[in-house]
């Protein structure tokens, strides 16, 4: 949606804030207009629809209250998906697994014997 919105709305000017905003907001309100001597005020269509985008969040969750799942149960249902249904999540069950399957995996070091190789190339041939 946010690419249909800049390649439509890429250049046009939606609004102005009714505040005087410093110079740091331009390549934010104003993405795709490059005009220095624009007002810092004036917004762009596709700095709308981002603000527009976060700021909905919580009139769509009051209006589409079936619809829309609260950030920690989200959490909750995440973290209980790898426990039997009924039971809690047993965290130290899943650390003692997750500390088995490292154990479990075997690993060589490709620069184990670096230093020795290197002496080795660095001294020289009749030296010690």
């Amino acid at each position: 949606m946010g690419t249909i919105v800049s390649f439509f709305f890429s250049g046009f000017v939606m609004g102005k804030v009714p505040f005087s905003l410093s110079p740091r907001f331009r390549p934010m309100l104003q993405r795709g207009v490059d005009l220095a001597s624009l007002d810092v005020s004036y917004f762009t269509g596709l700095s709308y629809y981002i603000l527009l985008l976060f700021s909905s969040r919580g009139p769509f969750s009051l209006v589409f209250r079936e619809d829309t799942v609260d950030d920690a149960e989200l959490m909750r249902r995440q973290m209980a998906m790898g426990a039997t249904p009924g039971a809690g999540f047993d965290a130290v069950a899943v650390f003692k697994s997750e500390k088995a399957a490292w154990e479990a995996t075997a690993h060589e070091w490709a620069l184990e014997s670096a230093e020795a190789d290197a002496l080795r190339v660095l001294r020289p041939a009749g030296g010690g």
